[in-house]
Protein backbone atom coordinates (compact mmCIF):
# COMPACT_ATOMS: atom_id res chain seq x y z
CA UNK A 1 0.00 0.00 0.00
CA UNK A 2 1.48 3.47 -1.01
CA UNK A 3 1.40 6.62 1.02
CA UNK A 4 -1.20 8.11 -0.66
CA UNK A 5 -3.07 5.00 -0.17
CA UNK A 6 -2.89 4.26 3.24
CA UNK A 7 -3.91 7.94 4.28
CA UNK A 8 -7.27 7.54 2.08
CA UNK A 9 -8.24 4.60 4.46
CA UNK A 10 -7.03 6.12 7.54
CA UNK A 11 -9.13 9.19 7.06
CA UNK A 12 -11.53 6.91 5.79
CA UNK A 13 -11.62 5.40 9.32
CA UNK A 14 -11.64 8.27 11.13
CA UNK A 15 -14.42 10.30 9.56
CA UNK A 16 -16.61 7.22 10.44
CA UNK A 17 -15.42 7.27 13.77
CA UNK A 18 -16.25 10.90 14.26
CA UNK A 19 -19.82 10.15 12.81
CA UNK A 20 -20.76 7.69 15.00
CA UNK A 21 -19.37 9.51 18.11
CA UNK A 22 -20.60 13.51 16.83
CA UNK A 23 -23.92 11.81 16.71
CA UNK A 24 -24.11 10.61 20.57
CA UNK A 25 -22.55 13.62 21.52
CA UNK A 26 -24.45 16.35 19.96
CA UNK A 27 -28.11 16.95 18.81
CA UNK A 28 -29.02 15.91 15.38
CA UNK A 29 -28.87 19.20 13.69
CA UNK A 30 -25.80 20.54 14.52
CA UNK A 31 -24.98 16.78 14.02
CA UNK A 32 -25.71 16.82 9.91
CA UNK A 33 -24.25 20.44 9.13
CA UNK A 34 -20.78 19.47 10.76
CA UNK A 35 -20.25 16.22 9.72
CA UNK A 36 -20.87 17.46 6.16
CA UNK A 37 -17.92 19.84 6.20
CA UNK A 38 -16.02 16.90 7.20
CA UNK A 39 -17.01 14.57 4.29
CA UNK A 40 -16.22 17.13 2.03
CA UNK A 41 -13.16 17.82 3.13
CA UNK A 42 -12.47 14.30 3.10
CA UNK A 43 -13.88 13.60 -0.35
CA UNK A 44 -11.19 16.46 -1.84
CA UNK A 45 -8.27 15.12 0.33
CA UNK A 46 -7.89 18.07 2.33
CA UNK A 47 -7.06 16.75 5.27
CA UNK A 48 -5.36 19.62 7.17
CA UNK A 49 -9.44 20.40 7.17
CA UNK A 50 -11.27 17.64 8.94
CA UNK A 51 -7.80 17.53 11.36
CA UNK A 52 -8.82 21.09 12.26
CA UNK A 53 -12.83 20.19 12.54
CA UNK A 54 -12.33 17.46 14.68
CA UNK A 55 -10.07 19.58 16.93
CA UNK A 56 -13.05 22.05 16.97
CA UNK A 57 -15.47 19.26 17.33
CA UNK A 58 -13.43 18.04 21.10
CA UNK A 59 -13.45 21.42 22.21
CA UNK A 60 -17.03 21.91 21.67
CA UNK A 61 -17.75 18.36 23.16
CA UNK A 62 -15.29 19.22 26.68
CA UNK A 63 -18.64 21.10 28.67
CA UNK A 64 -20.91 18.58 27.37
CA UNK A 65 -18.53 15.41 28.70
CA UNK A 66 -17.57 16.86 31.84
CA UNK A 67 -19.50 15.71 34.94
CA UNK A 68 -22.26 17.69 36.43
CA UNK A 69 -21.83 19.45 39.86
CA UNK A 70 -24.48 17.90 42.26
CA UNK A 71 -27.35 20.21 42.96
CA UNK A 72 -27.92 22.00 46.35
CA UNK A 73 -31.82 20.56 46.59
CA UNK A 74 -30.60 17.10 45.22
CA UNK A 75 -28.42 16.48 48.88
CA UNK A 76 -29.69 13.87 50.51
CA UNK A 77 -31.90 12.71 47.84
CA UNK A 78 -30.92 8.65 47.19
CA UNK A 79 -32.84 8.14 43.82
CA UNK A 80 -31.25 12.04 42.58
CA UNK A 81 -28.15 11.23 43.46
CA UNK A 82 -28.28 7.24 42.05
CA UNK A 83 -29.34 9.22 38.78
CA UNK A 84 -26.70 11.66 38.63
CA UNK A 85 -24.23 9.07 39.22
CA UNK A 86 -25.31 7.00 36.11
CA UNK A 87 -24.91 10.03 33.81
CA UNK A 88 -21.58 10.56 34.96
CA UNK A 89 -20.39 7.04 34.43
CA UNK A 90 -21.93 7.68 30.62
CA UNK A 91 -20.16 10.69 30.16
CA UNK A 92 -16.90 9.71 31.53
CA UNK A 93 -17.09 6.90 29.05
CA UNK A 94 -17.65 9.28 26.50
CA UNK A 95 -14.84 11.81 27.66
CA UNK A 96 -12.58 8.48 27.04
CA UNK A 97 -13.77 7.74 23.61
CA UNK A 98 -13.44 11.19 22.85
CA UNK A 99 -9.66 11.01 24.14
CA UNK A 100 -8.79 8.09 22.02
CA UNK A 101 -10.13 9.28 19.03
CA UNK A 102 -8.03 13.24 19.56
CA UNK A 103 -5.07 10.70 19.70
CA UNK A 104 -5.19 8.43 16.72
CA UNK A 105 -6.39 12.32 14.93
CA UNK A 106 -2.92 13.41 16.61
CA UNK A 107 -1.16 10.42 14.68
CA UNK A 108 -2.74 11.08 11.32
CA UNK A 109 -2.07 14.26 11.63
CA UNK A 110 1.65 13.89 12.53
CA UNK A 111 1.94 10.88 9.68
CA UNK A 112 0.17 12.16 6.66
CA UNK A 113 -0.80 15.94 6.92
CA UNK A 114 2.58 17.38 8.06
CA UNK A 115 4.14 14.53 6.34
CA UNK A 116 2.38 16.20 3.20
CA UNK A 117 0.08 12.94 2.73
CA UNK A 118 2.78 10.45 1.59
CA UNK A 119 2.31 8.72 4.73
CA UNK A 120 5.98 9.10 5.81
CA UNK A 121 6.71 11.35 8.86
CA UNK A 122 9.10 13.87 9.71
CA UNK A 123 12.04 12.86 11.90
CA UNK A 124 10.88 15.25 15.04
CA UNK A 125 12.60 15.63 18.25
CA UNK A 126 11.61 17.05 21.64
CA UNK A 127 13.86 17.82 24.75
CA UNK A 128 13.36 15.10 27.24
CA UNK A 129 14.01 16.17 30.43
CA UNK A 130 15.98 14.08 32.64
CA UNK A 131 15.37 13.37 36.12
CA UNK A 132 17.18 15.44 38.01
CA UNK A 133 15.28 18.49 36.15
CA UNK A 134 12.02 17.03 37.21
CA UNK A 135 13.28 16.30 40.79
CA UNK A 136 14.01 20.04 40.72
CA UNK A 137 10.21 21.14 39.52
CA UNK A 138 8.77 18.69 41.68
CA UNK A 139 10.41 19.05 45.50
CA UNK A 140 11.86 15.15 44.94
CA UNK A 141 15.37 14.07 47.14
CA UNK A 142 17.63 12.92 44.61
CA UNK A 143 20.70 10.51 45.47
CA UNK A 144 23.60 10.76 43.04
CA UNK A 145 24.77 7.41 43.64
CA UNK A 146 28.65 7.16 42.89
CA UNK A 147 29.46 10.77 42.09
CA UNK A 148 32.94 10.52 41.82
CA UNK A 149 32.48 8.29 38.89
CA UNK A 150 30.56 11.54 36.85
CA UNK A 151 32.33 13.18 34.06
CA UNK A 152 33.83 16.47 34.35
CA UNK A 153 30.71 18.01 32.35
CA UNK A 154 28.35 16.09 34.78
CA UNK A 155 30.19 17.72 37.44
CA UNK A 156 30.58 21.21 35.87
CA UNK A 157 26.86 21.20 35.59
CA UNK A 158 26.02 20.51 39.05
CA UNK A 159 28.36 22.77 40.75
CA UNK A 160 25.41 26.22 39.19
CA UNK A 161 22.74 24.28 41.13
CA UNK A 162 25.07 23.90 44.56
CA UNK A 163 25.76 27.72 44.38
CA UNK A 164 22.83 28.88 47.18
CA UNK A 165 19.76 27.51 48.85
CA UNK A 166 17.88 27.94 45.63
CA UNK A 167 20.09 28.08 42.91
CA UNK A 168 18.79 25.97 39.61
CA UNK A 169 20.13 24.59 36.62
CA UNK A 170 19.21 26.26 33.22
CA UNK A 171 18.24 23.92 30.13
CA UNK A 172 20.87 25.23 27.39
CA UNK A 173 20.44 22.65 25.38
CA UNK A 174 16.52 23.47 25.31
CA UNK A 175 16.97 27.02 24.27
CA UNK A 176 16.38 28.19 27.76
CA UNK A 177 17.72 31.36 29.14
CA UNK A 178 15.69 30.91 32.82
CA UNK A 179 16.68 28.88 35.33
CA UNK A 180 14.02 25.75 36.45
CA UNK A 181 12.18 26.78 38.89
CA UNK A 182 13.58 24.81 42.51
CA UNK A 183 10.73 23.51 44.72
CA UNK A 184 11.37 24.23 48.23
CA UNK A 185 11.27 20.37 49.28
CA UNK A 186 14.36 19.66 46.61
CA UNK A 187 17.23 17.95 48.25
CA UNK A 188 20.44 16.84 46.57
CA UNK A 189 22.49 13.75 47.99
CA UNK A 190 25.65 12.24 46.79
CA UNK A 191 27.37 9.11 47.57
CA UNK A 192 30.77 8.27 46.77
CA UNK A 193 33.86 5.37 47.69
CA UNK A 194 37.14 7.41 48.91
CA UNK A 195 39.40 8.03 45.86
CA UNK A 196 41.49 5.37 47.11
CA UNK A 197 39.81 2.52 45.73
CA UNK A 198 40.24 0.97 42.27
CA UNK A 199 39.04 3.08 39.76
CA UNK A 200 37.53 6.17 41.89
CA UNK A 201 38.70 9.27 41.54
CA UNK A 202 38.33 12.72 43.86
CA UNK A 203 36.03 15.36 43.71
CA UNK A 204 37.12 19.20 42.84
CA UNK A 205 38.19 20.90 45.87
CA UNK A 206 35.41 23.32 44.60
CA UNK A 207 32.92 21.34 44.47
CA UNK A 208 33.02 19.06 47.06
CA UNK A 209 33.31 21.83 49.62
CA UNK A 210 29.76 22.89 48.18
CA UNK A 211 28.30 19.89 50.27
CA UNK A 212 27.85 19.33 53.83
CA UNK A 213 30.13 16.18 53.99
CA UNK A 214 29.78 13.43 56.28
CA UNK A 215 32.12 10.40 56.87
CA UNK A 216 30.49 7.00 57.16
CA UNK A 217 32.79 4.53 58.83
CA UNK A 218 32.26 0.77 57.70
CA UNK A 219 29.70 -0.87 61.13
CA UNK A 220 31.77 -4.35 60.90
CA UNK A 221 34.34 -2.20 63.13
CA UNK A 222 32.37 -2.27 65.74
CA UNK A 223 31.46 -5.80 67.22
CA UNK A 224 28.68 -5.09 68.82
CA UNK A 225 27.20 -3.43 66.15
CA UNK A 226 28.72 -6.35 63.74
CA UNK A 227 26.68 -8.91 66.11
CA UNK A 228 23.62 -6.63 65.92
CA UNK A 229 23.53 -6.79 62.03
CA UNK A 230 23.64 -10.54 61.80
CA UNK A 231 20.96 -10.70 64.59
CA UNK A 232 19.09 -8.93 61.99
CA UNK A 233 19.31 -10.91 59.03
CA UNK A 234 19.36 -14.47 61.22
CA UNK A 235 17.60 -13.80 64.24
CA UNK A 236 14.00 -15.10 63.27
CA UNK A 237 15.53 -18.30 62.13
CA UNK A 238 17.79 -18.57 64.74
CA UNK A 239 15.63 -19.00 67.75
CA UNK A 240 16.82 -22.59 68.80
CA UNK A 241 20.41 -21.80 68.39
CA UNK A 242 21.29 -18.08 69.71
CA UNK A 243 24.99 -19.11 70.08
CA UNK A 244 25.22 -19.06 66.10
CA UNK A 245 25.11 -15.32 66.17
CA UNK A 246 28.19 -14.81 67.91
CA UNK A 247 29.89 -17.36 66.01
CA UNK A 248 29.21 -15.54 62.74
CA UNK A 249 30.41 -12.29 64.07
CA UNK A 250 33.32 -14.35 65.05
CA UNK A 251 33.53 -15.74 62.14
CA UNK A 252 33.51 -12.78 59.28
CA UNK A 253 36.22 -10.66 61.74
CA UNK A 254 38.84 -13.91 61.40
CA UNK A 255 38.11 -13.83 57.64
CA UNK A 256 38.16 -10.15 57.33
CA UNK A 257 41.75 -9.82 59.54
CA UNK A 258 43.17 -12.54 57.61
CA UNK A 259 42.34 -10.39 54.23
CA UNK A 260 43.49 -7.24 55.40
CA UNK A 261 46.73 -8.57 56.49
CA UNK A 262 47.20 -10.65 52.81
CA UNK A 263 47.04 -13.67 54.41
CA UNK A 264 44.94 -15.25 51.82
CA UNK A 265 45.28 -14.43 48.11
CA UNK A 266 42.32 -14.34 45.20
CA UNK A 267 42.41 -16.03 41.62
CA UNK A 268 44.87 -12.87 40.45
CA UNK A 269 46.84 -13.72 43.79
CA UNK A 270 45.53 -10.47 45.17
CA UNK A 271 44.35 -9.84 48.57
CA UNK A 272 40.32 -9.74 48.38
CA UNK A 273 38.01 -7.26 49.45
CA UNK A 274 35.39 -8.13 51.75
CA UNK A 275 32.93 -5.91 52.99
CA UNK A 276 29.38 -5.91 54.82
CA UNK A 277 27.78 -6.88 51.80
CA UNK A 278 29.49 -9.85 51.00
CA UNK A 279 28.22 -10.46 54.39
CA UNK A 280 25.12 -9.54 53.47
CA UNK A 281 24.68 -11.80 50.81
CA UNK A 282 25.87 -14.39 52.94
CA UNK A 283 23.71 -14.63 56.02
CA UNK A 284 20.15 -13.38 52.96
CA UNK A 285 21.25 -16.98 51.38
CA UNK A 286 21.09 -19.00 54.81
CA UNK A 287 18.08 -16.80 56.01
CA UNK A 288 16.37 -18.12 52.60
CA UNK A 289 17.49 -21.87 52.55
CA UNK A 290 17.58 -22.75 56.43
CA UNK A 291 14.67 -24.44 56.02
CA UNK A 292 15.71 -26.41 53.07
CA UNK A 293 19.13 -26.81 54.87
CA UNK A 294 18.94 -26.20 58.54
CA UNK A 295 20.36 -22.72 59.84
CA UNK A 296 24.10 -24.43 59.86
CA UNK A 297 24.12 -26.06 57.05
CA UNK A 298 22.70 -22.79 55.19
CA UNK A 299 25.26 -20.13 56.49
CA UNK A 300 28.02 -22.86 55.76
CA UNK A 301 26.99 -22.83 52.12
CA UNK A 302 26.50 -18.99 51.84
CA UNK A 303 29.78 -18.51 53.55
CA UNK A 304 31.31 -21.04 50.76
CA UNK A 305 29.41 -19.52 47.91
CA UNK A 306 30.00 -15.61 49.35
CA UNK A 307 33.97 -15.95 50.79
CA UNK A 308 35.96 -18.92 49.49
CA UNK A 309 34.79 -19.27 45.42
CA UNK A 310 37.08 -16.19 44.52
CA UNK A 311 39.74 -17.89 46.72
CA UNK A 312 42.94 -19.52 45.14
CA UNK A 313 43.07 -23.32 46.33
CA UNK A 314 45.63 -22.71 48.99
CA UNK A 315 43.25 -19.90 50.55
CA UNK A 316 40.30 -21.89 50.38
CA UNK A 317 41.46 -24.33 52.58
CA UNK A 318 41.68 -21.93 55.23
CA UNK A 319 38.92 -19.91 55.24
CA UNK A 320 37.00 -23.51 54.73
CA UNK A 321 38.71 -24.47 58.21
CA UNK A 322 37.45 -21.12 59.78
CA UNK A 323 33.71 -21.81 58.49
CA UNK A 324 33.79 -25.42 59.69
CA UNK A 325 35.70 -23.71 62.87
CA UNK A 326 32.96 -21.41 63.59
CA UNK A 327 29.85 -23.08 61.46
CA UNK A 328 29.89 -26.38 61.77
CA UNK A 329 32.03 -27.93 64.96
CA UNK A 330 30.11 -25.71 67.41
CA UNK A 331 26.53 -27.67 66.22
CA UNK A 332 25.63 -30.76 68.26
CA UNK A 333 25.71 -32.92 65.38
CA UNK A 334 28.21 -31.52 62.68
CA UNK A 335 28.77 -34.94 60.88
CA UNK A 336 25.06 -35.23 59.98
CA UNK A 337 24.78 -31.41 59.20
CA UNK A 338 27.19 -32.20 56.56
CA UNK A 339 25.56 -35.29 55.16
CA UNK A 340 21.95 -34.51 55.15
CA UNK A 341 20.33 -34.27 51.50
CA UNK A 342 17.91 -31.33 51.55
CA UNK A 343 14.37 -31.52 51.04
CA UNK A 344 12.85 -29.90 47.84
CA UNK A 345 11.38 -26.53 48.87
CA UNK A 346 8.11 -26.27 48.72
CA UNK A 347 8.41 -22.70 47.43
CA UNK A 348 9.29 -24.15 44.21
CA UNK A 349 6.66 -25.91 42.21
CA UNK A 350 9.12 -27.42 39.46
CA UNK A 351 12.49 -27.99 40.68
CA UNK A 352 15.80 -29.96 39.77
CA UNK A 353 18.40 -31.49 41.94
CA UNK A 354 21.75 -30.42 40.42
CA UNK A 355 23.79 -32.31 43.36
CA UNK A 356 22.37 -31.57 46.27
CA UNK A 357 21.31 -28.15 45.16
CA UNK A 358 17.35 -27.82 43.84
CA UNK A 359 16.78 -25.03 41.08
CA UNK A 360 13.80 -23.96 40.19
CA UNK A 361 13.15 -25.07 36.33
CA UNK A 362 12.82 -22.59 33.89
CA UNK A 363 10.20 -21.59 31.34
CA UNK A 364 11.59 -24.13 28.92
CA UNK A 365 12.14 -28.06 28.56
CA UNK A 366 15.28 -29.00 30.43
CA UNK A 367 17.90 -30.81 28.45
CA UNK A 368 20.91 -32.90 28.83
CA UNK A 369 23.63 -31.97 26.78
CA UNK A 370 25.34 -35.16 25.42
CA UNK A 371 28.20 -33.44 24.32
CA UNK A 372 29.11 -31.71 27.63
CA UNK A 373 32.02 -34.00 29.58
CA UNK A 374 31.59 -34.25 33.11
CA UNK A 375 35.05 -34.61 34.33
CA UNK A 376 35.52 -34.63 38.45
CA UNK A 377 36.52 -31.03 38.13
CA UNK A 378 34.22 -29.51 35.85
CA UNK A 379 31.78 -31.37 38.07
CA UNK A 380 33.13 -29.59 41.24
CA UNK A 381 32.63 -26.18 38.90
CA UNK A 382 28.78 -27.18 38.05
CA UNK A 383 27.98 -27.49 42.11
CA UNK A 384 29.92 -23.96 42.70
CA UNK A 385 27.82 -22.60 40.05
CA UNK A 386 24.35 -24.57 41.00
CA UNK A 387 25.12 -22.99 44.79
CA UNK A 388 25.43 -19.54 43.38
CA UNK A 389 22.43 -19.14 41.53
CA UNK A 390 19.95 -21.09 44.05
CA UNK A 391 19.11 -17.52 45.08
CA UNK A 392 18.15 -16.43 41.50
CA UNK A 393 19.53 -12.83 42.40
CA UNK A 394 23.06 -12.44 42.64
CA UNK A 395 24.92 -11.98 40.05
CA UNK A 396 27.66 -14.21 39.18
CA UNK A 397 31.60 -13.20 37.74
CA UNK A 398 33.20 -16.14 36.68
CA UNK A 399 36.98 -15.78 36.01
CA UNK A 400 40.20 -17.94 34.64
CA UNK A 401 42.16 -18.35 31.71
CA UNK A 402 41.08 -19.42 28.52
CA UNK A 403 39.09 -22.65 27.27
CA UNK A 404 38.59 -22.72 30.88
CA UNK A 405 35.04 -23.48 30.25
CA UNK A 406 33.92 -20.52 31.56
CA UNK A 407 31.00 -19.77 29.54
CA UNK A 408 29.90 -23.63 28.27
CA UNK A 409 29.37 -24.38 32.17
CA UNK A 410 26.63 -21.71 32.28
CA UNK A 411 25.47 -22.77 29.30
CA UNK A 412 25.15 -26.53 29.89
CA UNK A 413 23.28 -25.71 33.59
CA UNK A 414 20.92 -23.31 31.78
CA UNK A 415 19.85 -26.05 29.34
CA UNK A 416 19.69 -28.46 32.42
CA UNK A 417 17.38 -26.27 34.18
CA UNK A 418 15.51 -25.17 31.14
CA UNK A 419 16.62 -21.56 30.86
CA UNK A 420 17.31 -19.64 27.57
CA UNK A 421 20.79 -18.74 27.51
CA UNK A 422 21.84 -15.47 25.99
CA UNK A 423 25.77 -14.40 25.16
CA UNK A 424 27.22 -10.57 24.97
CA UNK A 425 30.60 -10.97 23.88
CA UNK A 426 32.16 -7.41 24.44
CA UNK A 427 35.45 -6.03 22.94
CA UNK A 428 37.22 -2.47 23.14
CA UNK A 429 34.58 -0.98 20.77
CA UNK A 430 31.43 -2.65 22.26
CA UNK A 431 28.77 0.08 22.08
CA UNK A 432 26.16 0.52 25.11
CA UNK A 433 23.18 0.77 22.47
CA UNK A 434 24.24 -3.15 21.93
CA UNK A 435 22.75 -3.86 25.51
CA UNK A 436 20.12 -1.53 26.46
CA UNK A 437 19.14 -0.44 22.62
CA UNK A 438 18.60 2.56 19.90
CA UNK A 439 16.21 4.76 18.36
CA UNK A 440 15.67 3.13 13.97
CA UNK A 441 13.66 4.50 11.52
CA UNK A 442 10.65 2.07 11.46
CA UNK A 443 10.23 1.20 7.78
CA UNK A 444 6.68 0.87 7.31
CA UNK A 445 5.65 4.56 9.34
CA UNK A 446 8.58 6.21 9.08
CA UNK A 447 8.75 6.77 12.76
CA UNK A 448 11.74 7.20 14.72
CA UNK A 449 10.79 3.59 17.41
CA UNK A 450 13.55 2.41 20.61
CA UNK A 451 13.99 -1.01 19.68
CA UNK A 452 15.68 -2.52 22.58
CA UNK A 453 19.13 -4.08 22.97
CA UNK A 454 19.98 -7.59 24.03
CA UNK A 455 20.34 -7.48 27.75
CA UNK A 456 16.59 -5.57 28.01
CA UNK A 457 14.91 -8.30 25.94
CA UNK A 458 16.81 -11.07 28.25
CA UNK A 459 15.61 -8.99 31.40
CA UNK A 460 12.14 -8.91 30.01
CA UNK A 461 12.25 -12.33 29.13
CA UNK A 462 13.93 -13.81 32.32
CA UNK A 463 16.75 -15.31 30.25
CA UNK A 464 19.96 -16.34 31.55
CA UNK A 465 23.03 -14.03 29.59
CA UNK A 466 26.55 -14.18 30.22
CA UNK A 467 28.74 -10.89 29.50
CA UNK A 468 31.35 -12.63 27.73
CA UNK A 469 34.94 -10.66 28.30
CA UNK A 470 33.31 -8.44 30.94
CA UNK A 471 36.69 -6.54 31.13
CA UNK A 472 37.32 -5.66 28.06
CA UNK A 473 33.94 -3.30 27.80
CA UNK A 474 34.63 -0.23 27.90
CA UNK A 475 33.30 2.44 31.13
CA UNK A 476 30.39 3.27 29.58
CA UNK A 477 29.08 0.11 29.46
CA UNK A 478 30.31 -1.16 33.16
CA UNK A 479 28.66 1.97 34.56
CA UNK A 480 25.51 1.62 32.98
CA UNK A 481 25.35 -2.27 34.36
CA UNK A 482 26.09 -0.30 37.54
CA UNK A 483 22.16 -0.61 38.84
CA UNK A 484 21.43 -4.27 37.59
CA UNK A 485 24.37 -5.26 39.47
CA UNK A 486 23.11 -4.09 42.52
CA UNK A 487 20.53 -5.11 45.02
CA UNK A 488 18.43 -3.05 43.16
CA UNK A 489 18.32 -5.27 40.22
CA UNK A 490 17.12 -2.58 37.43
CA UNK A 491 18.32 -1.68 34.32
CA UNK A 492 17.60 2.58 33.46
CA UNK A 493 17.55 3.25 29.64
CA UNK A 494 18.45 6.63 29.42
CA UNK A 495 16.83 7.55 25.69
CA UNK A 496 13.38 6.48 27.08
CA UNK A 497 13.50 7.03 31.46
CA UNK A 498 12.51 3.40 31.43
CA UNK A 499 13.21 1.24 34.33
CA UNK A 500 13.33 -2.06 33.46
CA UNK A 501 12.66 -4.60 36.16
CA UNK A 502 14.02 -8.62 35.57
CA UNK A 503 11.25 -11.49 34.86
CA UNK A 504 11.55 -13.72 38.41
CA UNK A 505 14.04 -16.15 36.00
CA UNK A 506 16.50 -13.86 34.85
CA UNK A 507 20.20 -13.92 35.97
CA UNK A 508 23.24 -12.34 35.01
CA UNK A 509 26.69 -13.57 34.62
CA UNK A 510 29.87 -11.98 33.45
CA UNK A 511 32.91 -13.99 32.43
CA UNK A 512 36.34 -12.71 32.27
CA UNK A 513 40.39 -13.49 31.69
CA UNK A 514 42.72 -12.62 34.54
CA UNK A 515 43.85 -9.49 34.34
CA UNK A 516 47.96 -9.13 32.88
CA UNK A 517 47.53 -12.66 31.16
CA UNK A 518 45.83 -10.95 28.22
CA UNK A 519 46.56 -7.59 26.27
CA UNK A 520 43.71 -5.31 26.91
CA UNK A 521 41.62 -6.03 30.32
CA UNK A 522 41.55 -3.72 32.84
Amino acid sequence: MDGAEESRRTASELVNRFVELFGVTFSPSRNADFVAHVRKAHDEKRYARPVGLWREANRMAAPRVAPDAPPAAAEGDEQAQRKRRKVDGVKAQLAERWKDFMTAVGDFDHRHVQAGGKGKAKFVFSFVEGPLATAIRNGDWVLLDEVNLASSETLESLSTLLQAPDSSLVLTEQGDLEPIPRHPEFRLFACMNPATDVGKRDLPVGLRAKFSEIWVPPPDEDRDALRTIVEGYIGHVAVSDRQVVADIAELYAAVKLLALRSQIADGQNMPPHFSMRTLARALTFAAEFAPTFGLRRALYEGFVMAFTMLLDEKSQVVVRALIDKHVVQPAKNPRSIMERVPTKPTSMADALRIHHYWLEQGPHEPEDPDDYILTPSVQAKVCDLARAVLTRKVPVLIQGPTSAGKTSVVEYLAKRTGHRFVRINNHEHTDIQEYVGTYVSDPHSGKLVFQEGVLVRALRNGDWIVLDELNLAPTDVLEALNRLLDDNRELVIPETGKVIQPRPHFLLFAAQNALGLHGGRK
